[in-house]
Protein backbone atom coordinates (compact mmCIF):
# COMPACT_ATOMS: atom_id res chain seq x y z
CA UNK A 1 0.00 0.00 0.00
CA UNK A 2 1.66 3.22 -1.32
CA UNK A 3 1.08 6.87 0.18
CA UNK A 4 -1.94 8.85 -1.82
CA UNK A 5 -2.11 11.99 -3.23
CA UNK A 6 -4.59 13.98 -0.48
CA UNK A 7 -5.46 11.02 1.79
CA UNK A 8 -1.36 9.94 3.21
CA UNK A 9 2.26 11.51 3.58
CA UNK A 10 4.11 11.32 0.87
CA UNK A 11 7.94 10.70 0.64
CA UNK A 12 8.89 14.15 0.37
CA UNK A 13 8.00 14.10 4.00
CA UNK A 14 10.78 11.31 4.37
CA UNK A 15 14.00 11.96 7.13
CA UNK A 16 17.32 12.03 5.17
CA UNK A 17 21.09 11.44 6.41
CA UNK A 18 23.31 13.98 7.24
CA UNK A 19 23.66 16.53 4.33
CA UNK A 20 20.66 16.45 3.08
CA UNK A 21 21.67 14.06 0.37
CA UNK A 22 19.51 11.05 -0.45
CA UNK A 23 21.02 8.13 1.55
CA UNK A 24 20.65 4.24 1.12
CA UNK A 25 17.80 2.35 2.72
CA UNK A 26 19.84 1.58 5.60
CA UNK A 27 21.21 4.58 6.43
CA UNK A 28 17.67 6.26 6.00
CA UNK A 29 16.39 4.08 8.27
CA UNK A 30 18.57 4.71 11.07
CA UNK A 31 18.20 8.28 10.71
CA UNK A 32 14.42 8.01 10.77
CA UNK A 33 15.14 5.83 14.26
CA UNK A 34 17.06 8.39 15.56
CA UNK A 35 14.38 11.13 14.89
CA UNK A 36 11.52 9.23 15.80
CA UNK A 37 12.88 6.62 18.53
CA UNK A 38 15.69 8.37 19.92
CA UNK A 39 19.52 7.71 19.18
CA UNK A 40 19.76 4.55 20.52
CA UNK A 41 16.76 2.98 18.65
CA UNK A 42 17.06 0.07 16.27
CA UNK A 43 16.47 1.01 12.24
CA UNK A 44 12.89 2.66 11.51
CA UNK A 45 12.00 1.81 8.39
CA UNK A 46 9.80 4.13 6.05
CA UNK A 47 6.08 2.63 4.90
CA UNK A 48 7.18 3.30 0.93
CA UNK A 49 10.84 1.85 1.51
CA UNK A 50 11.22 -1.62 0.21
CA UNK A 51 11.78 -3.38 3.35
CA UNK A 52 8.69 -1.15 4.35
CA UNK A 53 6.77 -2.25 1.10
CA UNK A 54 7.96 -6.29 2.53
CA UNK A 55 6.15 -5.87 5.58
CA UNK A 56 3.01 -5.03 4.11
CA UNK A 57 3.02 -8.09 2.39
CA UNK A 58 3.91 -10.57 5.06
CA UNK A 59 0.71 -8.99 6.99
CA UNK A 60 -2.81 -10.83 6.88
CA UNK A 61 -5.16 -10.20 4.45
CA UNK A 62 -7.46 -8.53 7.58
CA UNK A 63 -4.55 -6.58 8.52
CA UNK A 64 -4.24 -5.07 4.95
CA UNK A 65 -7.34 -4.39 4.67
CA UNK A 66 -7.25 -2.11 7.66
CA UNK A 67 -4.12 -0.57 6.75
CA UNK A 68 -6.02 0.24 3.33
CA UNK A 69 -8.97 1.78 5.60
CA UNK A 70 -6.24 4.11 7.28
CA UNK A 71 -5.14 5.52 3.88
CA UNK A 72 -8.06 6.38 2.92
CA UNK A 73 -8.90 7.67 7.11
CA UNK A 74 -5.45 9.36 8.05
CA UNK A 75 -5.00 13.25 8.18
CA UNK A 76 -2.57 15.09 8.66
CA UNK A 77 -2.38 17.59 11.44
CA UNK A 78 -3.00 20.66 10.53
CA UNK A 79 -0.27 22.80 12.80
CA UNK A 80 2.27 21.80 15.64
CA UNK A 81 0.31 20.65 18.10
CA UNK A 82 -2.75 19.19 16.55
CA UNK A 83 -1.65 15.89 16.57
CA UNK A 84 -4.29 14.56 19.33
CA UNK A 85 -7.33 16.31 16.78
CA UNK A 86 -5.45 14.58 13.73
CA UNK A 87 -5.72 11.54 15.33
CA UNK A 88 -9.29 11.21 16.62
CA UNK A 89 -10.55 12.68 13.40
CA UNK A 90 -8.81 10.32 12.05
CA UNK A 91 -10.57 7.24 14.02
CA UNK A 92 -13.78 9.39 13.46
CA UNK A 93 -13.67 9.35 9.36
CA UNK A 94 -12.35 5.23 9.64
CA UNK A 95 -15.48 4.21 11.28
CA UNK A 96 -17.35 6.74 8.55
CA UNK A 97 -18.10 9.00 11.46
CA UNK A 98 -16.69 11.75 10.61
CA UNK A 99 -20.08 14.03 10.30
CA UNK A 100 -19.26 17.73 11.30
CA UNK A 101 -16.03 17.79 12.87
CA UNK A 102 -12.57 19.17 12.00
CA UNK A 103 -9.54 19.87 13.29
CA UNK A 104 -10.79 23.61 13.88
CA UNK A 105 -14.06 22.27 15.52
CA UNK A 106 -12.36 19.75 17.48
CA UNK A 107 -10.18 22.68 18.88
CA UNK A 108 -13.12 25.09 19.29
CA UNK A 109 -15.68 22.91 20.35
CA UNK A 110 -14.29 19.98 22.69
CA UNK A 111 -10.29 20.86 23.55
CA UNK A 112 -10.02 24.66 24.20
CA UNK A 113 -13.88 24.78 26.13
CA UNK A 114 -12.94 22.08 28.34
CA UNK A 115 -9.78 23.01 29.09
CA UNK A 116 -7.71 19.95 27.63
CA UNK A 117 -4.41 21.41 26.46
CA UNK A 118 -1.68 22.32 29.18
CA UNK A 119 1.83 21.93 27.38
CA UNK A 120 0.06 19.71 24.59
CA UNK A 121 -2.57 17.30 24.61
CA UNK A 122 -2.19 14.75 27.38
CA UNK A 123 -2.66 10.80 27.29
CA UNK A 124 -5.80 11.85 29.78
CA UNK A 125 -7.38 14.59 27.55
CA UNK A 126 -6.82 12.83 24.32
CA UNK A 127 -9.03 10.21 25.98
CA UNK A 128 -11.51 13.15 26.69
CA UNK A 129 -11.37 14.58 23.49
CA UNK A 130 -11.99 10.69 21.33
CA UNK A 131 -15.55 10.43 24.32
CA UNK A 132 -17.03 13.64 23.54
CA UNK A 133 -16.99 13.12 20.14
CA UNK A 134 -18.64 9.84 20.69
CA UNK A 135 -16.12 6.95 20.74
CA UNK A 136 -15.41 4.00 23.55
CA UNK A 137 -12.72 4.89 24.86
CA UNK A 138 -10.44 2.15 26.61
CA UNK A 139 -7.35 3.20 28.21
CA UNK A 140 -4.14 1.93 28.62
CA UNK A 141 -2.05 3.50 30.72
CA UNK A 142 0.71 1.40 32.24
CA UNK A 143 4.27 2.15 33.47
CA UNK A 144 5.54 -1.71 33.22
CA UNK A 145 6.76 -1.87 29.67
CA UNK A 146 6.01 -6.16 30.62
CA UNK A 147 2.23 -5.47 30.90
CA UNK A 148 1.60 -2.57 29.00
CA UNK A 149 3.20 -4.58 25.84
CA UNK A 150 1.30 -7.95 26.61
CA UNK A 151 -1.61 -5.51 26.48
CA UNK A 152 -0.88 -3.86 23.27
CA UNK A 153 -0.04 -7.43 21.24
CA UNK A 154 -3.62 -8.81 21.94
CA UNK A 155 -5.00 -6.05 21.02
CA UNK A 156 -2.67 -6.02 17.52
CA UNK A 157 -3.86 -9.16 16.97
CA UNK A 158 -7.39 -8.15 17.66
CA UNK A 159 -7.14 -5.76 15.03
CA UNK A 160 -4.85 -6.95 12.23
CA UNK A 161 -5.09 -10.65 12.67
CA UNK A 162 -9.12 -11.09 13.51
CA UNK A 163 -10.54 -8.09 11.82
CA UNK A 164 -11.69 -6.52 15.23
CA UNK A 165 -13.27 -3.36 14.18
CA UNK A 166 -11.28 -1.16 16.56
CA UNK A 167 -8.41 1.21 16.45
CA UNK A 168 -5.53 1.97 18.10
CA UNK A 169 -4.44 5.79 18.83
CA UNK A 170 -1.24 6.39 20.93
CA UNK A 171 0.06 8.83 22.84
CA UNK A 172 4.15 8.30 23.10
CA UNK A 173 7.65 10.11 23.99
CA UNK A 174 9.96 10.87 21.18
CA UNK A 175 12.82 12.93 21.29
CA UNK A 176 10.82 16.50 20.21
CA UNK A 177 8.49 15.50 22.89
CA UNK A 178 4.78 13.86 23.71
CA UNK A 179 3.24 12.56 19.96
CA UNK A 180 -0.21 11.19 19.41
CA UNK A 181 -0.62 9.20 16.09
CA UNK A 182 -2.67 6.48 15.14
CA UNK A 183 -1.33 2.66 14.45
CA UNK A 184 -2.08 0.98 10.90
CA UNK A 185 -0.13 -1.97 10.94
CA UNK A 186 1.44 -5.10 12.24
CA UNK A 187 4.01 -7.32 10.85
CA UNK A 188 6.92 -9.61 12.18
CA UNK A 189 7.28 -7.90 15.38
CA UNK A 190 6.96 -4.48 13.85
CA UNK A 191 4.51 -1.87 14.46
CA UNK A 192 3.30 0.66 11.49
CA UNK A 193 2.39 4.43 12.58
CA UNK A 194 0.70 6.90 10.46
CA UNK A 195 2.19 9.62 11.44
CA UNK A 196 0.65 12.67 11.84
CA UNK A 197 3.23 15.16 11.27
CA UNK A 198 3.79 14.05 7.76
CA UNK A 199 5.78 17.71 6.90
CA UNK A 200 8.32 15.97 8.86
CA UNK A 201 8.08 12.11 8.61
CA UNK A 202 6.34 9.52 6.75
CA UNK A 203 4.27 6.67 7.95
CA UNK A 204 7.01 4.31 9.28
CA UNK A 205 7.21 1.05 11.01
CA UNK A 206 8.76 0.88 14.48
CA UNK A 207 10.33 -2.42 16.83
CA UNK A 208 7.54 -3.39 19.07
CA UNK A 209 9.87 -2.94 21.80
CA UNK A 210 10.93 0.35 21.20
CA UNK A 211 6.76 1.28 20.64
CA UNK A 212 6.43 -0.23 23.95
CA UNK A 213 9.77 2.17 25.66
CA UNK A 214 8.16 5.13 24.12
CA UNK A 215 4.64 4.65 25.50
CA UNK A 216 5.85 3.65 29.12
CA UNK A 217 7.65 6.56 28.82
CA UNK A 218 7.08 9.10 32.16
CA UNK A 219 5.48 12.25 31.64
CA UNK A 220 6.88 14.96 33.41
CA UNK A 221 3.69 17.12 32.80
CA UNK A 222 1.22 14.72 34.28
CA UNK A 223 3.31 12.56 36.70
CA UNK A 224 2.03 9.16 34.67
CA UNK A 225 3.40 7.22 31.72
CA UNK A 226 2.11 8.43 28.54
CA UNK A 227 -0.27 4.93 26.57
CA UNK A 228 -2.44 3.82 24.33
CA UNK A 229 -6.27 4.50 23.50
CA UNK A 230 -8.30 1.46 22.45
CA UNK A 231 -11.21 3.22 20.21
CA UNK A 232 -14.24 1.79 19.24
CA UNK A 233 -17.44 2.80 17.37
CA UNK A 234 -20.94 3.19 19.42
CA UNK A 235 -22.37 -0.69 19.27
CA UNK A 236 -19.33 -1.78 18.69
CA UNK A 237 -18.83 -5.17 20.70
CA UNK A 238 -16.22 -5.54 23.74
CA UNK A 239 -14.41 -8.11 25.40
Amino acid sequence: VSAGADATPRAHGRARAPGGAAADSKALASALASATMGPDAQAVWALEDPVGQRLVEGMTTEGQEVLARWARAWQKQQDGGSCAPASVLGALRYFDMQGRWSQERLWREVLLPQRLVTRGVSFDAGAILARSVGLLVEEHCIADQAELGKALRADLERIFRDGEEMCLLVNYWRPSGGHWSPLAGWSDNTVLIMDTQSAKFPPHWVPFSALVQALCRHNDVTGKPRGYLCVRPPGAPRD
